[in-house]
């Protein structure tokens, strides 16, 4: 596993050296010039993912982020670097009411292993938050090419989610995703796809977090566990 030694590295940095924020709220946007990480570390059947992120706010309103995934298979072959993602987001309103405009670029790396395809996805967010709760939902558009085989969808991608706050230290979240699919759907071979997000979070110098993912309409997908730990600097 010498390949992941560098997610592991930034994630001893991020523990050692971060700050107290709640990075994993979906309306979070870091401050002017702070930055955050957050490390995703994955289990489906035999297939472990690993994902660190990085953003930065240029400003208190825009901010860009970078990620960086690996794939281990402990019953294949299709082990190496999976892909790299790029995005951003704008808060259009700050007021009772957040709104932002997000945008996003996906591409595979090791294109033998795991084919060679990128995603395009841009779209509306809007939610509230005080200090129980946070409701948002987005709505966007989500564009696959895969090149391998010259096939394109054109996809309406939909999102909800809900945070509670139990405590200071303590939020439980769920997370809807719905994808209305054109033309075939790259990872549950169905029409459109349904995915259904648990999630707790543990606040404590940076943010701990368990989650569950299952895909609900596509029954030949295994589902998700993860650790996530994110921090803002």
């Amino acid at each position: 596993m010498k390949k992941v030694s560098l997610l592991s590295l930034l994630a001893v940095m991020a523990i050692s050296t971060g700050a107290k924020a709640n990075v994993e709220n979906p309306l979070y946007m870091p401050a002017e010039g702070r930055l955050y990480s957050k490390t995703d570390i994955s289990k489906q059947d035999s297939v472990w993912g690993f994902e660190e992120k990085v953003g930065y706010g240029f400003t208190n309103r825009f901010t860009m982020d970078m990620a960086l995934s690996y794939q281990e298979d402990k019953d294949d072959e299709a082990d190496g670097w999976k892909y790299y993602k790029i995005g951003g987001a704008y808060r259009l309103s700050a007021g009772k009411v957040l709104t932002d405009l997000y945008a996003n670029y996906t591409q595979t790396i090791d294109d033998d292993t795991f084919g060679d395809y990128n995603v395009i996805d841009a779209g509306l967010r809007i939610g509230k938050r005080n200090s129980n709760y946070t409701v948002a939902a987005n709505v966007g558009l989500n564009r696959i090419d895969i090149k391998d085989f010259d096939l394109d969808s054109n996809n309406i991608a939909f999102g909800t989610d809900f945070v509670y706050n139990f405590d200071d230290r303590v939020s439980g979240q769920i997370g809807l995703d719905y994808i209305l699919t054109d033309d075939f759907n790259v990872v549950a071979g169905e029409d459109d796809s349904f995915a259904l997000t648990a999630q707790v979070n543990y606040l404590k110098g940076g943010l701990w977090s368990i989650y569950y993912t299952t895909e609900l309409k596509a029954d030949d997908v295994d589902d998700t566990f993860g650790f996530k730990y994110g921090v803002q600097f």
